[in-house]
């Protein structure tokens, strides 16, 4: 379970706010026509970024959230509580905040990561950025909440509304903004990195995509799917920043901890199901010694019983066989160990099988 628990925190977030902090902001909404604009401005004008937050980021130093965190989710809980309750925080913490409103208005919305670059075209290479997607009559549409509540000018924020980031149009999104899943470019005809880095916004590299069709089907896979599918896309999008590698090295990780995760929880639930049937094995020998006569096990009951036994033990095998080349050590040697004591439960079954066609 600790091993379990351990890889559970490093699996892709995904938001849902805590109910009371995040209803005491929606009731400060005055809301216009346009209900997203009432969370774009009002996230603008009470949000400040966190210069010191950004500089620790950018230092190394930052320290994470103190908390016993169960899953991902429960931390990025914790984040978003925190920027509403302090009223401050970094790109991250305005995506958080901004998806989680309006995913509380029923909207559809995804927290998208990239790295961005300035009006120069010089690329900010000390930290990545993230920003927001929504889709508003069916229609993905692109938002910067953090860009549109102002600047950082040194060591100080400057709140300067900016309502080019809000339904900013992707083409001109892509100017400043690199997603390293170019789906959520939201271009039919996407731009590579080096395009980006050369200010060379036509495209043409690449090929031409139906982004809706590719976040439709994207949507749709589970959560390590979705991360090997991101990592495939980026990785055609030709070479790399250290940022984009970064990424790719976290998000190998991430479907390695998931896969890992995966493979504990079949495990446990096929360890479970394996201590059933040897307590049920162990029924049949008590029976067995008692001549059969006991109400639940009769000579007929057991022949058909242990050979079922075998084939649902054999599944079990296959099932520890499948991850015994998993790359933690630990978890490798209570996998070999396991297999080679239903090996040793197979024989005894196979025993009392050939005793039992003898009778």
């Amino acid at each position: 379970m600790r091993i379990l628990l351990a890889i559970l925190l490093l699996l892709p977030f995904y938001v849902n706010a805590q109910d009371e902090e995040l209803n005491t902001v929606m009731q400060e909404l005055q809301f216009s026509e346009d209900s997203i604009k009432t969370v774009f401005d009002w996230i603008a004008n009470n949000i400040r970024y966190d210069v010191k937050k950004l500089e620790r980021i950018e230092e190394g130093k930052n320290k994470p959230i103190k908390g016993n965190f169960k899953t991902r989710s429960d931390y990025e809980k914790q984040l978003l509580k925190k920027v509403i309750t302090h009223k401050k925080g970094v790109c991250q913490d305005y995506s958080i905040l901004f998806d989680a409103m309006v995913n509380e208005l029923g909207y559809e919305s995804m927290i998208v990561k990239g790295y961005t670059k300035d009006k120069q075209g010089k690329i900010n290479h000390k930290i990545g950025h993230t920003w927001n997607a929504v889709k508003v009559n069916n229609e993905w549409k692109l938002y910067d909440p953090t860009w549109g509540a102002g600047v950082v000018d040194g060591s100080r924020f400057k709140q300067q509304y900016n309502i080019k980031w809000y339904e900013t149009p992707a083409n001109e999104m892509v100017k400043t903004h690199m997603p390293y899943d170019p789906i959520w470019q939201l271009l039919d005809q996407p731009v590579s990195y080096d395009e980006f880095k050369d200010s060379d916004y036509d495209g043409g590299k690449l090929n031409p995509i139906d982004f809706h069709q590719m976040i439709s089907e994207h949507l749709s896979l589970s959560d390590t799917d979705q991360a090997q599918a991101e990592l495939d896309r980026s990785k055609q999008m030709g070479k790399a920043i250290n940022h984009v590698k970064k990424w790719h090295n976290n998000t190998e990780k991430r479907i390695q901890v998931s896969d890992t995760n995966d493979q504990v929880l079949d495990l446990s639930t096929a360890s479970e199901t394996m201590t059933e049937i040897v307590g049920e094995f162990n029924e049949y020998i008590d029976s067995k010694n008692k001549r059969f006569k006991t109400n639940q096990w009769t000579i007929e009951y057991a022949k058909q019983r242990l050979p079922a036994m075998r084939n649902e033990t054999i599944d079990i095998k296959n099932i520890f066989e499948d991850a015994k080349d998993v790359k933690d050590t630990k978890m490798k040697r209570s996998v070999i160990q396991s297999i080679n004591q239903i090996k040793q439960f197979l024989k005894r079954v196979d025993e009392e099988v050939q005793y039992l066609e003898k009778v």
